[in-house]
């Protein structure tokens, strides 16, 4: 049991140089305290599988107790993990949530599913293109397609397909560096 601060502040020494199996049960007996750091540190552990198996329901119980104790970090794993699950619609609180917190991943998702779940246009291309304007890689691509689709001439088809070898090396590019890659980013 962790008893001070000290014992704390080791395990997460652990923890982030990379001791994810030394540092679990530490970890696990900071989170039955209500440490909500600890709960988003074994939310990502169980999420990746570092030093263990991925148990994507294990790792959405530790990102979730930590946003019903008010850790804002443990928002954008639990959203990952709700949309990893198959359970898109269960992600929007937490992605609004997070769109309230400027997390351009989280704009990106709810135009998603705004767009193929809910069937509410206006709302998606609205949040796609802000995630677009901020950079995000996927948003661009699907407000691309969405271009192509209103394209007539030949001028601008030829225009679009330009921008989209841009898109295309940015984003390989950004991948590329990029090691620990998630599409649910």
């Amino acid at each position: 049991m962790i008893n001070d601060e000290m014992e704390r502040n080791q395990v997460f020494k652990i923890y982030t140089e990379g001791g994810y199996g030394e540092a679990i049960e530490g970890l696990k007996d900071l989170a039955s305290r209500d440490d909500g750091d600890a709960m988003v540190a074994l939310g990502w552990i169980y999420e990746v599988g570092c030093d263990t198996d991925v148990d994507n329901r294990i790792s959405l119980e530790f990102y979730k107790k930590a946003v019903d104790l008010g850790f804002s970090e443990g928002v954008y794993g639990t959203s990952r993990q709700f949309l990893r699950l198959g359970k898109r619609k269960l992600a929007i609180p937490y992605l609004e949530k997070g769109v309230e917190e400027g997390h351009i991943p989280s704009h990106y998702w709810l135009g998603r599913i705004f767009l193929e779940d809910i069937g509410d246009p206006e709302n998606g291309w609205s949040h796609l293109e802000i995630a677009a304007k901020k950079g995000h890689v996927w948003a661009k691509r699907k407000i691309w397609s969405k271009d192509w689709g209103k394209a007539k001439s030949l001028k601008s088809k030829l225009s679009l397909l330009i921008s989209l070898i841009n898109i295309s090396f940015y984003s390989v590019k950004l991948l590329s560096s990029r090691k620990n890659y998630d599409r649910y980013s």
